[in-house]
Order: C-alpha cells, then structure tokens, then sequence
C-alpha cells in the first residue's frame, strides 16, 4: 500500500481540513505514493522514535504531535524530521483533526475513563459532556483517572459534592473551565491546567482534574494503531511509547 491510502483513511475519520488554524497536521515528511508495508504510531516523533522506525524497518511514522510545528530556517540532521527523511521515511501527524473529531481523542478518553453518553461540549469544537454514573467523590474520579489513564498523579480540586456530569478533554483544555461550568458540568478533566485555573474552579464549584498531557493523549497511540490494523490486514502497525518524562 501506499501512504496516501493511510492519509486519505485518517482523513476520512477526521478531516485533515478540519485541524486548527495554528496547526501543522498533514503528511510532513515523504511522498505521497511511497509504499508502506510497516507503520510505526507514538505520540511524538522524536529522535528517538525515529531511530526505532530505522531500525525496524518502519517507512511510516504516524504521531500525534506534529513533527514540524515552527518552519525549519537550517536543515539540522539531529531534527527529527530531517532525520526522518535522510531515513527515507514519510512522517503523517494527525493533531487538532482527531482531537475534535467525533469519535476522536476525547471520545477515546471518555472511554478510557468509564464515562457513558459523550457529546459536544456547546459552543466549542474540543471537548466532551458526558455522565459519570453512579455519581462519584473527586477522590473517587482521580482514583479512576489513575487506573483508565495510567497517570500516578492527578492534580484536582474538590468541591465536596458528587459528580455527576463530567467534561473530557485530551491535552491542554483548562480555558474549557467557563464554558464546562456554563454546560452545567460538576468536573472538568483535561491536562496542562495552570494555577489560575485551579483558583477559578474553586471560584465556580466544578472540580478541575489536571492527569498531565501527555496522559490524556497516549491513548492515541493504541486506537490509531487498531484502526490501521482493522483497515489494512498485512500491514504491520508498531506502537511505541514517546514519554519523556519520570513519574513516581
């Protein structure tokens, strides 16, 4: 197969034309007609993935996050990209596009998280209203934050009352906190959540759950993966996992 035919599967699940303005989702590095018989799917296309994808034998690499987000003014064999390239590799970043669509990241999440009915958040493109049945204590639902999401901490305020109707969002969502309360949400999760927030949760009575955002969006890594396989029986998908941090 080609990668064109993987781009044009993504696309038709979440448009490519849909990705924000400020975004760089797209087929970045490689041609379209290159053929494509091992797929390698991580967050991030970093250095590292990149030397995995060489070593075996991977000419795809689909990210999450775009692996050119500021426009290249030296062509630096350590940058990714580059380095993809001189490898003979395409890079294809699918971000914004799957974040908001139907079906997409934060439904992934939601899942993940053992919520039922999730729907649009009103008036945004990101997001998703769901109910969290039985009701649960913030306690409870960062418990259940750390086993859907494999996260060993999660940064929450707690307003003392059940939680009824909670709304997902994968990677940074705190700027979501005005439109959740106005939805009529009891919690918003999310990652990235600066301080402010916190103090403006407290302000508003919904619970703000901080999981990190590099735990709300790995889930990307094994649904993309399954969806190639479902697609496309023969063609080898590998996951590999990007996180760059230490948690304890």
């Amino acid at each position: 197969m080609l990668v064109k035919d993987i781009y044009r599967l993504i696309d038709t699940m979440a448009p490519f034309s849909s990705q924000e303005e400020w975004d760089n989702s797209g087929l970045l590095v490689g041609r379209a007609d290159q053929k494509v018989d091992r797929v390698l799917v991580t967050l991030d296309c970093t250095g590292e993935a990149v030397a995995h994808a060489r070593q075996t034998g991977a000419q795809l690499i689909l990210s999450h996050h775009p692996v050119i987000f500021s426009p290249l003014r030296t062509l630096d064999p350590s940058h990714p990209a580059v380095a993809a390239a001189a490898g003979g590799m395409a890079v294809l970043c699918a971000h914004t596009n799957v974040d908001k669509a139907e079906g997409g990241l934060s439904d992934w999440m939601a899942e993940a998280l053992g919520l039922s009915f999730p729907q649009p958040l009103a008036g945004e493109v990101f997001g998703r209203v769901c109910a969290l049945v039985p009701p649960l204590t913030a306690p409870q639902l960062a418990q259940r934050i750390r086993n859907g999401l494999g996260t060993t901490s999660v940064n929450y305020t707690d307003n003392g009352r059940p939680i009824r109707t909670v709304c997902v969002c994968s990677g940074a969502g705190g700027s979501l906190l005005e439109t959740a309360h106005a939805a009529g949400c009891d919690a918003l999760i999310c990652g990235d959540v600066k301080h402010d927030r916190f103090l403006l949760s407290r302000e508003l009575g919904v619970a703000l759950f901080d999981c990190g955002h590099y735990f709300s969006e790995q889930i990307f890594v094994p649904h993309m993966a399954a969806v190639l396989r479902d697609a496309f029986l023969g063609l080898i998908v590998e996951e590999y996992d990007s996180k760059a941090f230490l948690t304890r």
